[in-house]
C-alpha cells in the first residue's frame, strides 16, 4: 500500500521551522553548521545549536508564524522576508530525469495525501496527492511569501496556487552541492540529496 507523508524542502521547511518557535538567526547558524560537518554529525550539530525542548508548537505559535509571514509580506527588505524568498538552489529529478526551470523555486511539498493541519489552519495544498496508485504529488512554487499568503484562500479550497507547478509522480529527488534542511511529517531531515518513493513505507526517503 501507499504511505502517508508530506515532506517539505526551501520556503515549507522554513515555515515549519517557524512553527516550532524558531528564529531566522537560529536557521542561519544552523546553515552554517551544517556544510562544517560530515553527513554523520548532522543531527548532533543541530541538536546542539537548536535543541529540540527549546521548541514550541501548538495554535499560538501558528498565529505567531502568521504574523510573521505576514510582516515578510510587507517590508520587502526585512530579514525576515530574505528568509522566506531565498531560492532552493538544488536540481530536481522527477522518475529519474532531470527537470529543468527557468528559475531555482522558492519552496517544494511532497505529499500523499491531501489535507496539511498546521495549528488552527486546515487546507487541501495538494488535492491531487492519491490520483494515481503508487504515486504522489510534488507542488515545486516559485512564488515569494507575500503571494503565498495571497493564495491561502484558493489553498483552503484545493485550488491551485499562482507560479506553482504540480507534478504527480512515483520517484522525485533532490540533490545540492550544500547540504540542506527538510521536514518530512514535522520532522527535520538534513543532506545533499533526498528521493523519495511513496510505495516504500519502511524506507520512503534516503538521505546523502
Amino acid at each position: 500500500g501507499q504511505w502517508g507523508f508530506n515532506a517539505g524542502f526551501g520556503l515549507t521547511a522554513k515555515l515549519v521551522w517557524m512553527y516550532y518557535g524558531r528564529t531566522v538567526e537560529k536557521y542561519s547558524e544552523v546553515q552554517r553548521g551544517l556544510q562544517r560537518v560530515s553527513q554523520g554529525g548532522y543531527d548532533i550539530t543541530v541538536d546542539r545549536l537548536a535543541p529540540q525542548r527549546q521548541e514550541k508548537s501548538g495554535i499560538i505559535q501558528a498565529a505567531k508564524t502568521a504574523f510573521d509571514c505576514i510582516l515578510a509580506m510587507n517590508h520587502s527588505s526585512s530579514p525576515i522576508n530574505r528568509f522566506f524568498n531565498m531560492p532552493l538552489e538544488a536540481d530536481i529529478y522527477i522518475d529519474g530525469q532531470l527537470i529543468c526551470f527557468p528559475e531555482f523555486p522558492k519552496g517544494i511539498y511532497i505529499a500523499s495525501y491531501e489535507q496539511q493541519n498546521v495549528g488552527f489552519l486546515r487546507g487541501t495544498p495538494l488535492p491531487r496527492a492519491r490520483a494515481a496508485p503508487g504515486q504522489m504529488e510534488v507542488m515545486i512554487s516559485f512564488a515569494s511569501m507575500k503571494e503565498v499568503v495571497r493564495s491561502l484562500p484558493a489553498i483552503m479550497r484545493g485550488k491551485p496556487m499562482h507560479k506553482t507547478e504540480y507534478i504527480q509522480a512515483s520517484e522525485f529527488k533532490l540533490k545540492s552541492a550544500q547540504v540542506m534542511m527538510g521536514q518530512v511529517d514535522g520532522e527535520f531531515v538534513f543532506g545533499k540529496e533526498f528521493v523519495i518513493r511513496p510505495d516504500e513505507p519502511l524506507k520512503f526517503i534516503s538521505m546523502r
